[in-house]
């Protein structure tokens, strides 16, 4: 399948700047990103790179290009297993599909402010390059926005429920479902406890966004 993940762009990135692909799933966000790298051949035009740049990604195509640096994993819903257990068949799975990680530690995540402390302490004893943080949404990006201050890792990013396939506890949708954008459904299917986020909450959020942009509102 030719997927088109640009058409007559241009852009310079200078050395040392991160550049960001927003896109919907099956938009070219991977392929884009594989191009620049040099993982693949673009079907038009050039890239130009005085090195290789690194791809920090938690995408299927991205994972292996973390290769060489020192990562640790924190968070898992365990959906159906214990809480170490899970973290644990996480953290063999990303030993064994990607063996150029230095896998610096990992830990189950399930951390009140008190416990968050000595785990912040260790994860910064570690020296890690990355941190991916899977405790789910928002509380990821509740915990990192908390303890940013006191982490010493040069990236720390949410993955969601990167951890739950990687422990085998849920499997991607076929094929066909993600081309159609509509893997959420299968999502849903596996995780019925999700109907209100996306239910209910989604026309919430589109409600508020009205109110704000259109109606005058100020953000709650």
């Amino acid at each position: 399948r030719e997927v088109h993940a640009l058409r007559g762009v241009s852009l310079t990135v200078p050395k040392g700047q991160r550049l960001g692909v927003v896109g919907r799933n099956g938009s070219g966000k991977s392929t884009l990103l594989s191009i620049m790298a040099g993982l693949r051949a673009p079907t038009s035009g050039r890239v130009l790179a005085s090195g290789e740049p690194v791809l920090l990604g938690v995408g299927a195509a991205l994972n292996g290009d973390l290769s060489g640096y020192r990562n640790v994993l924190l968070g898992c819903t365990a959906l159906g297993l214990r809480r170490a257990e899970a973290i644990e068949r996480a953290a063999a799975h990303a030993r064994e599909a990607f063996p150029g990680w230095q896998l610096a530690g990992y830990h189950h995540g399930y951390l009140d402010d008190e416990s968050s402390l000595p785990v912040i302490d260790a994860i910064n004893a570690a020296q890690p390059h990355l941190l991916l943080v899977g405790m789910g949404n928002p509380k990821q990006e509740r915990w990192l926005a908390q303890h940013r201050d006191r982490l010493d890792v040069r990236v720390c990013m949410g993955t969601g429920g990167l951890f739950d396939y990687w422990a085998g506890d849920l499997d991607r949708a076929p094929a066909w479902v993600r081309r159609l954008g509509a893997e959420w459904v299968h999502l849903l299917l596996r995780q019925p406890r999700k109907l209100r986020r996306y239910l209910l909450g989604n026309p919430l959020f589109l409600w508020r966004l009205v109110r704000v942009r259109w109606l005058g509102a100020r953000p709650s």
